[in-house]
């Protein structure tokens, strides 16, 4: 399984390596820390749109929830209904 928010602290850790080895002044040094940013960057857009999906998802979870109660209610009150014969 596909964890992203280890996946960053992986990026992260390697990022923090690179900027304290030997070579953190080189061109080939700063392009690999670029790419892991970029990569960062783009996993965090990632975990924000599914935390949003989430978000979106509940609400749509406990409108129906909502709707199954209110459901329930009525089946409930129809169960018991009855005509009234005036005299």
């Amino acid at each position: 399984m596909h964890f992203p928010g280890k996946e960053d602290e992986t990026l992260k850790g390697e990022i923090k390596t690179l900027e304290s080895a030997l070579d953190y002044h080189t061109v080939e040094n700063r392009n690999k820390r670029k790419t892991l940013q970029e990569r960062r960057n783009t996993l965090a857009k990632q975990m924000e749109a599914t935390g949003a999906a989430m978000q979106h998802r509940q609400r749509g979870l406990n409108e129906l929830h909502q709707r199954i109660e209110t459901n329930l209610q009525l089946a409930k009150n129809a169960e018991t209904w009855e005509w009234k014969e005036i005299a």
